[in-house]
């Protein structure tokens, strides 16, 4: 899809050119303090903070758990920034969760668990807790919760 400039904020037309595959696996999250975060998927991940009149505020980039991984989702709340990673050669195998502070990038938590959980849909900070949902083997909606530790 693409976007004429009329739906496209200022500082978006003028961020760098990776490819499509860094937008399109990207995301897009609102922040609680008002703010987009624009999650392009790019190693090590990139996160554009834009304020509500599309002003670049600050750029983080988050550095995964390996060398070369590219975060699958991203998921915000308070002054975090939930960051999920898969480990996959032929399959993937593991996947990687990484808490970021939203103001400097710096990790400040996380963790890691042989297989895929699901989707990550939900995070929250206090408690730090992370939702996934996926299908379970009654092709039935589940919701799986993961704490870090």
């Amino acid at each position: 899809m693409k976007l004429s400039s009329w739906e496209m904020p200022g500082i978006l037309r003028r961020l760098p050119y990776l490819g499509t595959e860094a937008i399109s696996a990207g995301r897009l999250r609102l922040g609680d303090d008002g703010n987009a975060y624009l999650m392009r998927s790019t190693s090590p991940a990139k996160v554009y903070v834009i304020s509500s009149s599309g002003e670049l505020l600050r750029h983080l980039e988050l550095d995964p758990p390996d060398i070369g991984q590219t975060p699958m989702a991203m998921q915000l709340s308070g002054d975090r920034i939930a960051m999920e990673f898969w480990h996959c050669s032929n399959q993937c195998e593991t996947t990687e969760l990484d808490v970021f502070d939203a103001n400097t990038g710096k990790k400040v938590s996380g963790l890691s668990r042989q297989g895929i959980f699901g989707s990550l849909s939900c995070f929250t900070e206090k408690p730090e807790r992370f939702t996934f949902l996926t299908v379970n083997d009654d092709r039935k909606l589940a919701r799986i919760t993961a704490v870090a530790k």
